[in-house]
């Protein structure tokens, strides 16, 4: 299964049981199945007006969390690039492709319009121009198990010159869209009162 989609937004209806939450958790099962699903996800700028900048528009980064801690092969094109395709291809033969987003907008209330066409040749060079977008692939957030923990002085953790230190020195990798803050508060998460208190302090320094 090969999804290129422009929007995928889970969490907008305020509910798991919305459209779009539920293709997300199918794309899952069939993973854990076995099956291969791969999943492209728009990441291109965004304007603020207020900043008077652009940024990247965070728009799917929950559902591409969502996928990745599930197992499922997520990529976001390069922001440079814009995709705006909601494109659906399964087993290289099924290419079912329109309007739709998958919000629970597009899926519940707009006039949209997507059309199932069983052909290889199509599906082929659907997927052979997918394939020449840049991207970057989705690390699912990772938890700490006892075994993989270190042990961290609260002395060392409480250090005012810690974060101002190891961020101008840039040693930590930066995943983009929160996931290095998410994976911070897994972590933050397991340890103890003090420490915890100020290793938040340190994700959000991290933003």
């Amino acid at each position: 299964i090969d999804v290129a989609m422009f929007l995928m937004k889970i969490h907008e209806s305020g509910n798991t049981s919305s459209p779009p939450y539920i293709l997300v958790q199918d794309l899952i099962s069939a993973s854990k199945r076995g099956v291969a699903v791969t999943v492209l996800l728009d990441n291109s700028y965004a304007y603020e007006p207020k900043a008077k900048k652009k940024r990247v528009d965070p728009k799917n980064d929950a559902a591409a969390a969502l996928l990745a801690e599930g197992g499922v092969d997520v990529r976001l094109v390069e922001p440079q690039q814009t995709l705006h395709d909601k494109l659906v291809v399964i087993d290289e033969r099924i290419v079912i492709g329109g309007s739709h987003n998958w919000s629970y907008a597009a899926l519940t209330r707009n006039s949209e319009n997507s059309d199932l066409i069983r052909s290889s040749d199509l599906a082929a060079s659907k997927l052979a121009r997918l394939a020449l977008l840049p991207y970057k692939s989705v690390s699912p957030i990772l938890e700490v198990t006892p075994k993989d923990h270190i042990a961290i002085p609260v002395t060392f953790l409480s250090s005012p010159a810690l974060a101002p230190a190891i961020l101008a020195a840039g040693m930590y990798s930066v995943l983009g869209h929160g996931y290095e803050t998410a994976r911070c508060a897994v972590h933050a998460a397991i340890l103890n009162p003090v420490s915890a208190s100020v290793s938040r302090a340190f994700c959000s320094a991290l933003i």
